[in-house]
């Protein structure tokens, strides 16, 4: 694992210092079980949990142009079923295609994803067609 900077990280573009402060992550409120951000606590300034407009991550001041958004494979899979949630879905994508930068963060490889059963009847093709 990279050891974190100790000091603001320093870019020199044309001869220039440029010194960038830590970022404050926030971790949306509705969060039910967040990634541990233990090992990396000297990356940012600060770790908040409030509610964020759109995705589950993001940086302080960028919420409203930045966000990630993460989903299990059980919940990808509610998502994608017609009887799950997939206008919460849908309307959780909009929300992110609005942003400069929004990722989905998939908990699960592609070929976990075609011989998983166990959290659907429905295709697992049909995750990709969502």
């Amino acid at each position: 694992m990279r050891k974190p900077p100790s000091n603001p990280t320093a870019l020199r573009p044309q001869g220039l210092t440029i010194k960038l402060p830590k970022p404050t992550l926030i971790i949306d409120s509705m969060e039910q079980k967040p990634y541990s951000f233990r090992a990396f606590r000297k990356w940012f300034a600060a770790i908040e949990r409030r509610k964020l407009p759109a995705g589950d991550y993001s940086i302080g001041g960028l919420e409203d142009r930045m966000a990630v958004e993460r989903k299990s494979l059980q919940d990808l899979f509610n998502c994608c079923s017609p009887y799950g949630s997939r206008e919460a879905f849908v309307q959780a994508c909009k929300r992110l295609s609005k942003l400069d930068f929004a990722a989905l963060v998939i908990e699960g490889s592609m070929t976990k994803i075609l011989r998983s059963n166990e959290f659907s009847g429905m295709h697992p093709n049909a995750v990709f067609v969502c």
